[in-house]
């Protein structure tokens, strides 16, 4: 898996799926390609785990928004 951290968040693992952990619950982890379009979101669970697939997406560069949080990916 290849892993960074964000600012105060947990880990966040990119490769089939971007999780994040450390979420507060109930938080949306949205993922946009780079025409602004959704592509893939996910809800933070009680225990602050949020994972959206990235399985179905095409090679190319999107953008990860968390509240309070953003950050690029390339597939």
């Amino acid at each position: 898996r290849d892993s960074s951290t964000s600012r105060g968040l947990g880990d966040v693992y990119k490769r089939q799926a971007v999780t994040v952990d450390g979420m507060e619950a109930g938080s949306a982890l949205n993922v946009y390609n780079l025409a602004g379009q959704l592509v893939a979101s996910a809800i933070a669970d009680a225990a602050g785990h949020a994972e959206a697939s990235t399985e179905s997406l095409g090679a190319g560069v999107y953008v990860v928004a968390l509240p309070g949080h953003s950050f690029k990916f390339v597939k």
